[in-house]
């Protein structure tokens, strides 16, 4: 069906341009014999003007290269190819048909309705490209320009022409020792070396535009995508041909001090990156997959402190963890996967127990870039053989009244280690579990007896991220209660929710920051006595619920009931209950 359709298109022109040259034949013939009628059919203008033939031609030629645009980029892109075609045929077909049977200067319609159709696909097709491969932005206009001043005989500079600013033109590099990189002494010789480096700022200068902390070089076929992490998500902004990504990857490896041509095991290095005043130390690193080498740089910026009460959680839960915070020993859990501001949480916990003048500390696996004065930082190097069992027991050695955070259990061993320290200190401990049940759970399924785990268990605390709308574009619409009651929420009327546009001021994202979406459990009552008996997980949720444990899930409705972020982000942080 669907090449059907495409082989359609230029059989459809070829029967009606053969059909209008034995029209074209016929109505000479008949000029000869009678005197012409005023124009109306397409039988009657082509007896009499010739400029319609052009038309005719200049509208069959333009359904054609749509049509073939769209089927290429369709094919491409897996952007629902017949439905594409299908829409391209019918439109040229009908105005065609129309023009030829009603009225000629239909042949004027069917153009503007093709040009139509092409700015709607190619708007569609923009939303699945590289920022670099869209074809209605301003950036392409002006590559479209250059081309055609080029092609005349005008050349300019491809950088900075109709640029009112140059990315990564303040840009410059320091290497692993902290000298200056000569960019010239690097792109010598290197076939479009001084493209490649240009590509290079350019990615640079965008990631520190948008703040990502990390962006990667991933080969995919002939190219190499560019993506970005912006708010825990990667988008694609460049897309580079083979020829100017892969030295440009090349430069970022050789000025962190990493090999470019061993590509067959992982490396790291570190560069300076220099943008006016601001040195931003990165990360490089290699990462081997079947597509081939994939090359990431992660900035190590110093993050902002946040406070308890600003991490997204609601007043009671902000109040309940001060309470505990309070406590002189105890075991607080913080459940949360990878990358879901746990670490975060954590450190604005330890700063709230040490605001009462009691001694903190947190033992993280990698040296933390958050600076703050009242807390002790303690690195633990497991590559090289440290492990965080040790690092809990001589923290507790050293003051009885010390607050501990750890900041991830990885095994048994730490997490023995670490229930066995609550007996006489207070220990905030992190564990990669999807909920707060899971995490209990989890320490249960580590040989951890369940007798002395409740005994020390006060809390799990379980988070995830989202994404918060851009107050600048994010648009309200209405929804149906059916829809509501899909989504988890109960309503007898339409409800007005916010869903994401995209602006400049979002980088076309529709979100600006992330927020967290929180569950507390506090072991009191039936969920203590639940973990005492070694009853199962859906009895301790059974538990919870009658005393009022709501979940993640109600936590996260409620910031989407109140326009604090989607219901489509919600819903890829979280898959609905049922």
């Amino acid at each position: 069906m669907r090449e059907k359709i495409l082989k359609a298109s230029p059989v459809f022109v070829s029967v009606h341009l053969l059909s209008i040259f034995s029209i074209l034949t016929r109505a000479a013939r008949a000029q000869e014999a009678s005197p012409p009628k005023p124009p109306h059919t397409i039988f009657e203008e082509f007896s009499l003007n010739g400029w319609w033939l052009a038309l005719l031609i200049v509208v069959c030629g333009l359904w054609l290269f749509i049509a073939d645009r769209v089927n290429r980029a369709a094919d491409r892109l897996k952007m629902a190819k017949t439905f594409w075609n299908l829409v391209v045929f019918v439109l040229g077909a009908a105005g065609l048909s129309l023009s030829w049977f009603v009225d000629a200067r239909y042949y004027f319609a069917t153009v503007g309705a093709l040009l139509l159709f092409g700015l709607v696909f190619a708007a569609a097709r923009d939303r699945r490209v590289a920022e670099n491969e869209r074809v209605l932005s301003r950036e392409y206009a002006r590559q479209r320009l250059i081309a055609l001043l080029g092609a005349v005989g005008i050349r300019v500079n491809p950088r900075t022409f109709l640029r009112r600013h140059v990315p990564g033109k303040e840009v410059e590099f320091l290497d692993v020792k902290g000298n200056a990189v000569d960019v010239a002494k690097l792109t010598e010789g290197v076939v479009r070396g001084a493209e490649a480096m240009t590509c290079v700022r350019e990615m640079m200068d965008t990631a520190l535009r948008l703040g990502a902390p990390a962006f990667t070089l991933q080969p995919k076929g002939e190219t190499v995508k560019v993506r970005f992490e912006v708010d825990g998500v990667l988008h694609e902004k460049f897309s580079y041909p083979w020829e100017l990504g892969n030295p440009a990857g090349n430069f970022i490896k050789q000025m962190a001090g990493i090999d470019p041509k061993d590509r067959f095991r992982q490396q790291r290095g570190r560069l300076t990156v220099v943008r006016g005043k601001n040195r931003i130390n990165a990360l490089v690193y290699t990462t081997l997959s079947v597509q081939g080498e994939t090359l990431t740089v992660r900035f190590l910026r110093p993050r902002p402190f946040i406070a308890l009460e600003k991490l997204g959680m609601d007043e009671a839960t902000v109040g309940k963890v001060r309470e505990l915070l309070k406590q002189e020993k105890g075991l607080i859990l913080l459940a949360a996967p990878s990358g879901s501001g746990r670490t975060t949480t954590l450190l604005a916990m330890l700063h709230a127990a040490g605001s009462n003048g009691r001694p903190t500390t947190i033992i993280a696996r990698e040296r933390l870039s958050l600076r703050l004065d009242d807390f002790q930082s303690v690195t633990v190097n497991v590559r090289k053989g440290d492990k965080f069992e040790k690092a809990i027991e001589r923290a507790i050695e050293e003051d009885k009244d010390k607050v501990i955070g750890v900041d991830e259990l990885p095994d048994a061993e730490s997490v023995r280690a670490a229930v066995d320290a609550a007996d006489t200190h207070l220990i905030i401990a992190g564990i990669d579990a999807p909920n707060a049940i899971a995490g209990i759970y989890k320490l249960v399924s580590m040989d951890v007896g369940t007798a002395k785990l409740w005994g020390v268990l006060r809390a799990a605390l379980a988070q995830r991220l989202v994404r918060v709308l851009c107050g600048n574009c994010k648009r309200e619409y209405i929804v149906k209660p059916q829809l509501l009651m899909k989504l988890g929420v109960k309503s007898d009327s339409p409800r007005k929710l916010f869903r994401s546009a995209g602006c400049p001021a979002c980088g076309e994202t529709g979100f600006r920051g992330r927020t967290g979406v929180f569950e507390f459990l506090e072991m009191t009552g039936g969920v203590r006595r639940a973990l005492q008996l070694g009853k199962g997980a859906d009895a301790m949720l059974l538990e919870a619920k009658k005393a009022g444990f709501a979940g993640m899930r109600r936590n996260g409705l409620n910031k989407v009931l109140a326009g604090v972020t989607s219901a489509d982000e919600l819903n890829r942080v979280m898959k609905p209950a049922g």
